[in-house]
């Protein structure tokens, strides 16, 4: 297992320089047990990573802007970074170097500080322990000598560290101990559980065994083992079910792939501070609370959608999506940062049987049936399983997390950049996670952390609702369950009928991995062929309507008071994962309540518009709790349309909740920082956030907020306009309508005709943007840049998009132009495509072929003969109700007139 050092980096003559009293503070602590070359990993493992996030930007940019200026002397790029390193170590360059960044000296002097007290304190520990911890653990009654100590994982309370600690025992054996500073008693309390549980049922599991010394502790290496036998990976698999199904009850987190280990046929939890969650009160109706993709053991999108985090479906050193900025070690005078794709690391969470990584999907089953069964034997046990928890687990601190780790280690890299250096702006960048929607004694203990260069650290007692943070001092956070509570709540929730839902849960997760890996996957079709068989096609759509709305009606799931569906969120990198629907019209509670309202109103049935009001409601009050978002269709302006067009009976009961978003949403249209062209597209940007502003005001134009509705709408125009032609890429700006071009020409359009005003400019950006589209149109249409230039039909990307943004602009280009792209949309309205759902699918352009006034009979046929072959087809090949809302899935199908045209 390596760790870094020093001899791989390419400044290391500049760290040790910056080092030197340091390095001399901790050799000066080696003894015979503890010898000097084991002290220099310690140090070097430590140190490494923090110069690296300090120094190297700096360094590389001064060897650069140096080299420019020709200072540099030597004959190749070699000697000339040589001889840069050699200037920068001289007492009076290096002062130079920290006056011009006053930010690094300061920060550095800080947490160099505070590292080596940290390793002066770990030392002592290693001495005090070692031999101690040893016989503990492996019955070694003599520690020959400390072969290394390894510091690992993020810094907490005062850059405290894990740290992995290898020793030699009398009988020349290898053996490996892990130190962690903080307290064990929550690892001492599981395990006590675990044997207790192995006592008792038939699953029995594996646990790290641990050593409490109060603030720090020891625990044994847990290490991946191969399976000798296939009936090993099997059980391997029923156990990870059945682990899931304890830590679902637990109310667990945090539980990725560096925290599982597959140590032969057990899979085994080596990081149990999270083993339990509390309930915040801002956080007590949010969908995942509680639920098993909470715990990440399942491949979900709860934490980040571009990495596949879970231990099922983790792969070591696999390339992800994320970018980052990597050194590549030359030693060369014009040295820069590279940007690479990130690369997981060797985890050890795979299952590996001769010598190979298994397939998880291969063994579903068993992991179901590890989850059935214990859930079933909680179920039967409730009362004694519940007290042996409490029993074992009282006085224990639960870690609790508030954030998610990579976006505080961004904060943290960023602190350090050399604009920031120099200008001193940390105090910004440890402010950028602030917003009016979270906690103010979280966001200043947050601050306080990062300001000392800890990744921020809280904490809850088991049994107590109290929340502390890295000091330990008592936060005012409203707290609505301790740890204890919330488990107590999902014990309380063991049915039979909950132990079916958390097996749906678990297997549709499966389905959207097998989604993501292209497999091809057939769901639940519709069962109503002969039942609608006698209609005619005009009539069909409608009673189709009934029997789909009734569908994901029956599919509704109730957590915590509120509804919500399973829904496969699709990422940027068309990252595709399973998880809960949020509130977006898109595919989340609003499109999905819109649907419940439009096909209510069409059949005049009361059940469907009672529960669009319902769900209205629900994502009226969820709105208060979250960040405002830009865009039509992901985006808070979008929602607001959506529930205030449910209710346009009773406007003035979400008058309240429009001026607060507005509010919000005009400061984060001032605030933004505008990058890309993606910022303005019509998706989730500011070209579909101005369109949803005025149909948000066709309804309130008669009420005194119309005007607030207008200014914002004439300011999120002028944004468009003055950034429209300076974020654009020729060669890489998307054409279509919800991520290009054509959507926000249909925006400024929209706008100038809604409220009769010419706009030059406006007008100009249109025509430029017709003028590019019209370049790169081909018989086929017009490409997509970032789908190796294919042309499709649909709406999002297609010809249909193009054909809805021609309807609008309209009145503002050429008749010839618009005609020419008319005739390519019309040749391609009805192509068979992949889906049927409104953005990606054939219904789109069946609604605008009747918007064009031609007979849409033909579309409507093909669209029932693929419905009754096939069931209704969404996105990736699915027929039946794993994914719903307003664009995509199964209720897109109902409502285009009312998304693509603001007719209801």
């Amino acid at each position: 297992m390596s760790s870094p050092s020093f001899g791989s980096d390419v400044f290391s003559e500049i760290y040790r320089h910056i080092l030197i009293n340091s390095e001399k503070e901790i050799l000066q602590l080696q003894n015979s047990l503890i010898p000097k070359e084991a002290l220099n990993k310690c140090f070097e493992s430590a140190f490494l990573p923090i110069l690296r996030k300090a120094w190297e930007r700096p360094l590389i940019l001064e060897m650069n802007f140096a080299n420019q200026d020709g200072l540099l002397q030597g004959d190749s790029e070699v000697e000339r970074f040589k001889f840069f390193v050699r200037e920068v170590c001289k007492p009076e360059n290096f002062t130079a170097l920290c006056e011009k960044y006053p930010g690094l000296w300061e920060s550095w002097q800080r947490e160099m500080g505070t590292c080596t007290a940290f390793l002066k304190c770990l030392i002592g520990h290693v001495k005090s322990d070692i031999e101690s911890a040893a016989d503990h653990f492996y019955g070694d009654a003599t520690v020959a000598v400390i072969g290394g100590i390894y510091v690992i994982g993020d810094p907490h309370r005062g850059m405290r560290q894990a740290a992995r600690v290898e020793y030699i025992n009398k009988d020349g054996l290898n053996r490996t101990l892990y130190y962690k500073p903080r307290s064990l008693a929550i690892d001492e309390g599981f395990n006590s559980f675990i044997v207790w549980w192995n006592h008792r049922f038939p699953i029995d599991h594996c646990v790290p065994r641990a050593l409490n010394r109060g603030d720090y502790g020891w625990t044994e290496a847990i290490v991946q083992r191969e399976c000798e036998t296939t009936d090993q990976v099997r059980s391997f698999y029923r156990r990870y079910g059945s682990l899931m199904a304890l830590m679902h009850l637990f109310a667990a987190t945090d539980l990725h792939m560096e925290n599982i280990i597959a140590s032969g046929e057990y899979p085994v939890i080596v990081d149990l501070e999270t083993l339990f969650s509390c309930t915040l009160e801002a956080e007590k109706h949010h969908p995942t609370n509680g639920h098993i993709y909470a715990t990440l053991l399942l491949p979900t999108d709860t934490v980040h959608g571009a990495v596949e985090i879970s231990p099922l479906s983790a792969q070591a050193k696999a390339q992800t999506d994320i970018d980052v900025l990597v050194n590549p070690q030359q030693r060369t005078c014009f040295l820069k940062m590279e940007e690479k794709k990130a690369i997981t690391g060797d985890t050890g969470s795979q299952v590996i049987f001769k010598s190979e990584g298994v397939d998880f999907s291969k063994h579903e089953q068993d992991v179901i049936s590890g989850i059935r069964e214990t859930l079933t034997l909680l179920y039967l046990n409730r009362d004694c399983v519940l007290a042996a928890i409490k029993e074992n687990m009282g006085g224990s601190q639960v870690r609790i997390i508030v954030q998610p780790t990579d976006e505080y280690g961004k904060i943290l890299y960023n602190i350090y950049h050399p604009n920031s250096l120099r200008n001193k702006g940390a105090a910004l960048d440890a402010r950028a996670l602030c917003s009016g929607s979270r906690d103010a004694d979280i966001m200043e203990s947050e601050i306080a952390d990062l300001g000392r260069g800890d990744i921020p650290y809280f904490q809850m007692p088991f049994d107590e609702p109290v929340l502390t943070n890295g000091l330990g001092n008592e936060l005012s956070t409203a707290v609505f369950q301790s740890p204890r509570q919330k488990l107590e709540y999902q014990f309380s929730r063991l049915t039979p009928a909950f132990i079916d839902e958390v097996v749906e849960d678990t297997k549709y997760a499966f389905l959207a991995h097998r989604v993501r890996r292209g497999e091809e996957c057939v769901g639940q079709k519709l069962t109503c062929n002969r039942m609608l068989a006698a209609f005619s096609d005009n009539q069909w759509l409608d009673e189709l309507a009934l029997v789909a709305m009734n569908g994901i009606m029956c599919r509704v799931l109730h957590i915590g008071g509120r509804y919500y569906w399973r829904n496969m969120h699709v990422t940027a990198e068309l990252t595709i994962r399973a998880g809960l629907s949020e509130v977006d019209l898109y595919q989340g509670i609003a499109g999905i309540a819109l649907a419940f309202h439009v096909v209510g109103q069409r059949q005049s049935c009361s059940r469907f518009l009672n529960f669009a009001r319902c769900l209205a409601s629900q994502v009226a009050d969820q709105l208060d709790d979250l960040p405002v978002e830009l865009g039509a269709l992901s985006g808070t302006a979008g929602v607001l349309w959506a529930i205030c067009t449910i209710n346009a009976d009773q406007l003035t009961w979400l008058l309240s909740t429009i001026d607060r978003e507005l509010a919000k949403l005009a400061y984060r249209l001032v605030t933004e920082t505008f990058e890309k062209y993606e910022q303005l597209d019509f998706l989730a940007g500011v070209s579909g956030t101005l369109s949803m502003l005025l149909r948000l005001h066709r309804l309130y134009c008669e009420y005194p907020i119309g005007k607030e509705i207008a200014w914002l709408a004439d300011f999120s125009f002028t944004l468009l306009k003055n950034k429209a032609d300076a974020l654009l890429d020729d060669k890489a700006t998307l054409l279509g309508f919800a991520h290009g071009t054509a959507g926000v020409s249909a925006s400024l359009a929209e706008y100038m005709s809604y409220f009769g005003r010419e706009d030059r400019d406006a007008i100009a950006i249109i025509l430029r943007n017709l003028k590019r589209e019209t370049r790169y149109r081909t018989e086929r249409g017009w490409p997509r840049f970032d789908q190796n230039d294919a042309c499709n039909t649909s709406w999002c990307h297609g010809t249909v998009g193009i054909g809805y943004s021609r309807l609008l602009c309209r009145p503002y280009i050429p008749a010839d132009v618009y005609e020419s792209d008319m005739s390519t949309v019309k040749a391609r309205l009805g192509e068979d495509q992949a889906s049927l759902c409104l953005c990606h699918g054939m219904t789109a352009d069946y609604y605008l072929a009747r918007a064009l006034g031609l007979d849409g009979t033909e579309m409507l046929y093909r669209i029932r003969k693929e419905v009754e072959a096939h069931s209704i087809k969404t996105d990736f090949g699915l027929n039946g109700f794993e994914i719903v809302g307003a664009l995509t899935g199964v209720s897109s199908l109902f409502v285009g007139d009312a998304i693509l045209f603001n007719k209801i």
